[in-house]
Order: structure tokens, then sequence, then C-alpha cells
């Protein structure tokens, strides 16, 4: 193994890692130093439930066998246009930041969506994360309004 390097595979997470997954957000977004209250406000859209992962694309990168970040992607299957995945969570663990499992977990998503006829990725970016979707081709689209008001989140799409 190179130094710096981790041993690292992504696999589908199961509805087990569910409160891993949860804890991983959490710490992920309070990395960004956002006010307490901001993060209980989020509380919702940061809990990742065994539901969730039964219904929806997760995928986990293990570094030495421990789970390091998720990703996760939805799929309308109602919406008229199929070919577009939301990217819903991208999250690494503080501990591991800076070490290219976020890149990892995107290109391996990317790679998956194309094989799944996907030719858009939409996300819906915390605006820290916004440059790092720009490296990998995210086209600003649009703003969307969050909480509190008037925090608004970057909307990117990727064209796969």
């Amino acid at each position: 193994m190179h130094h710096g390097q981790i041993e690292m595979n992504i696999c589908d997470a199961t509805p087990k890692d569910a409160q891993t997954l949860t804890d991983i957000a959490f710490l992920a977004k309070a990395h960004w130093s956002y006010p307490k209250k901001w993060l209980t406000l989020w509380r919702e859209s940061l809990t990742v439930t065994p539901e969730y992962i039964s219904l929806n694309e997760v995928w986990i990168a293990q570094a030495d066998s421990v789970i390091a970040g998720f990703i996760a992607i939805s799929i309308d299957k109602n919406s008229i246009d199929k070919n577009v995945a939301n990217l819903e969570h991208l999250w690494v663990k503080p501990s591991d930041m800076k070490k290219g499992i976020g890149k990892k977990l995107l290109l391996f998503t990317i790679a998956k969506c194309r094989k799944k006829g996907i030719s858009l990725l939409r996300i819906e970016s915390d605006p820290n994360a916004k440059m790092f979707y720009e490296k990998f081709g995210g086209k600003l689209v649009g703003m969307v309004k969050s909480c509190p008001s008037p925090r608004v989140l970057p909307v990117l799409e990727i064209d796969i």
C-alpha cells in the first residue's frame, strides 16, 4: 500500500448501515462549522433510514473494512424523464476527507448511472461542495431555497 493511500472498496449499503450513514452525514455536515441549531433544522434531510436504503441506490465506501463515506441517488420512477437521477447524499467522514473517497464514490455512481441509461445527474449541493462537483463537469443550473431563510443551495447538473 502506498503511503497516504487507503484500501477502499465500494459496495451496496444494507438497511443495517442506516445509523452509521446517518452519523457520517451529521459529522460531515458539522465539519463545515454550521450552527448547531441549523444542524437540528436539517435533521430529517441528514437522516438515512433503513427504508430509504431499501428504496434507493445507496453505496458505501469502506476503507480498511470501516465505512468511510457513502453516496445515494434516487431515480423518480414516476417521472416522464426517467433519464435523470438525483444525488441525495455524498458524505465522507471528516477523518477520511481529502483521501479521494468522495471522488471515487462520485465516479463510481456516474458509471452506475451510465449503465442504467441515466443521462443526467442533478445535485442540490451544499455551497461548500459546489467546486467539488464542478471538477466533475457539474454546471450550475439554478438555485433552490433552503432553510433557514434566506439560505439557498446551488443546483448543478452533470451530463453523463
